[in-house]
């Protein structure tokens, strides 16, 4: 079993189980499949005993909490998430992105522009080529579900992981980035609520967190960042 954990699969174990030890650097939800309570396995070590059949659901990581390094910390003490994208020792707390908004929204938008495009037909007929009615909803997941978001000891990191574009080739993807803001270099964070249409008939449902710094300016923020489930403990953790 043990060698068969890998995040996106299911297993199911019939019989008994007797102080059998799953080892695997994350944390995940264990589903009983009768009447018995659902068991909560605490990674990276954890021992089971049962008596019942139960599915281990590797979709389901378990959410996270602040470690006792930087427990002391009031803002980020009752701090809980689900990403588990960051592992460094240097992070406080990782904040959650509502991706399945995100991506209805973003979705909402490329539709919008594509039917905007049969107002002019030799651009409608380029993106029908290019096949765009069939990837732009994979193009906006993949876009938006690469985003990840955490408190540092140091500042605000904000990172996009390596991911798939266009078709989904290779040779299309584009690369990792990642920008840290030093808290000492912030100089205002304001959370934008949303409010009206995008494109006359969408309406804005995104949360979006501005952080400047000196060298921002009415037309250009240090760091924009849209989508996170809780920004104001995201602003009070971070400032």
């Amino acid at each position: 079993l043990q060698k068969n954990l890998k995040k996106g699969n299911q297993f199911q174990i019939m019989g008994r189980l007797s102080q059998t030890e799953l080892t695997t650097p994350l944390a995940y939800e264990v589903s009983s499949e009768n009447e018995e309570p659902v068991v909560a396995i605490a990674m990276p070590e954890a021992t089971i005993e049962t008596g019942a059949s139960f599915m281990i659901d590797l979709n389901k990581p378990m959410t996270r909490s602040v470690t006792e390094e930087f427990a002391d910390i009031p803002e980020a003490k009752d701090l809980i998430w689900q990403d588990d994208f960051f592992d460094d020792d240097d992070i406080v707390a990782a904040f959650d992105f509502d991706y399945e908004q995100m991506e209805s929204y973003y979705t909402s938008i490329g539709w919008a522009w594509f039917g905007a495009t049969i107002l002019y037909s030799p651009l409608f007929i380029v993106a029908l080529i290019a096949q765009t009615p069939c990837y732009l909803r994979k193009n906006v997941r993949w876009n938006v579900e690469a985003q990840h978001l955490a408190i540092t000891r140091d500042g605000i990191r904000f990172v996009r992981e390596k991911r798939p574009q266009c078709w989904g080739w290779h040779m299309c993807d584009a690369g990792r980035s990642s920008k840290t803001v030093p808290f000492d270099k912030i100089t205002d964070c304001d959370i934008e609520e949303p409010a009206g249409n995008t494109c006359l008939v969408i309406p804005r449902v995104l949360m979006t967190v501005n952080i400047d710094t000196a060298s921002s300016c009415e037309q250009r923020h240090e760091l924009q960042i849209s989508g996170i489930k809780n920004p104001y403990a995201f602003k009070k953790v971070g400032v």
